[in-house]
């Protein structure tokens, strides 16, 4: 199966009804939603609101298989969440709830994890405030999910692997000893689509903020680029972290004539692909390249050897064994 994504970029609701802001202190905007209950056609409208003054990030999720396309799914994420709202008018329909709903949206890459301030000392606006909350969970559990399409493709599509060509030897206890040579190293399409991703979902640029940097190195130049992203939730950055770090593990088959599968075995390379620097930031290190060889060792009685005709090196999310 092959997955792909496609970052198509921001784009804005057509479910506003006034869409003159002032990006620096947009105010109050009007905004229309629907859905079969109040509750429903509410969130509806705090959804068109933040993506009119915020924009939205839309990924393209696809996969494949045997040649058919079996996902096409659209991932919006937003960064923001409501900060107060006032229900102008609302219209009954059979099945159907439609909302005008004045919105006061604020974004979401804050510095500081305090959302408001009272004004009194003793009275709680509670409403105001479980808006704020649950829009402001909504909103990163969506940014979750939109890298997560991103981090799902780590391993297998995050490198890019060279094959070298193959020697075939006999050691001391006379074992045939295939070895195999490869060169292993960041996929740069990989780490620029994730750079882009933890743009869109990252909390600001304060220093004191968990910091995940991405080296990325094009091909062919000499020049590295260090992409610093900050965020102050700390969820996001495990998210990140978790995942590279992680085993790459390396897939070797041999095939006989048939396309059969005669051999398999998996390997675990030595580079040091991700880690933390003296300055505590989680860093992919994508200038890393690592060139080792696997040896596989062949006893004298193994009918393997004479059925082999193909023997290829990959980067599996799952990797099996076969002797």
């Amino acid at each position: 199966m092959k997955s792909f994504l496609v970052i198509l970029g921001l784009v804005l609701s057509s479910s506003v009804l006034c869409q003159s802001i002032d990006k620096k202190n947009p105010g109050y905007i009007r905004a229309m939603g629907t859905g079969e209950t109040v509750e429903i056609a509410k969130n509806d409208a705090f959804k068109n609101a933040i993506t009119t003054v915020v924009g939205s990030a839309v990924l393209s999720e696809r996969e494949s298989a045997n040649n058919k396309l079996t996902k096409n799914d659209l991932i919006n994420y937003s960064a923001g969440f409501i900060d107060k709202y006032e229900i102008i008018d609302k219209i009954e329909k059979p099945n159907e709830v439609i909302l005008i709903v004045n919105v006061l949206v604020k974004s979401s890459k804050i510095h500081e994890r305090v959302i408001s301030n009272s004004q009194k000392e003793k009275q709680i606006d509670g409403d105001r405030l479980s808006t704020q909350y649950s829009t402001y969970v909504k909103e990163q559990q969506s940014g979750d999910r939109y890298l997560d399409a991103i981090l799902v493709d780590y391993p297998s599509r995050a490198f890019e692997i060279k094959q070298g060509k193959h020697e075939f030897k006999v050691d001391s206890n006379r074992n045939a000893v295939l070895i195999v040579p490869f060169e292993l190293k960041w996929n740069y399409r990989y780490l620029i689509a994730l750079s882009e991703a933890l743009v869109q979902v990252q909390h600001g640029d304060n220093k004191s903020m968990n910091r995940i940097a991405v080296n990325i190195k094009e091909p062919g130049s000499f020049f590295l680029k260090k992409n610093m992203h900050y965020f102050n939730d700390t969820a996001k950055f495990n998210q990140v972290k978790n995942t590279f770090n992680s085993d790459v593990t390396l897939q070797l088959k041999i095939n006989d004539d048939f396309g059969n599968i005669v051999f398999a075995e998996c390997y675990q390379p030595s580079g040091n692909f991700a880690g933390v620097t003296s300055k505590n930031d989680y860093v992919l290190f994508g200038n890393e390249v690592e060139k080792e060889t696997v040896q596989i060792k062949i006893k004298a009685n193994n009918k393997m050897l004479e059925q082999a005709n193909n023997i290829q090196l990959s980067i599996e999310s799952k990797c099996f064994r076969k002797s």
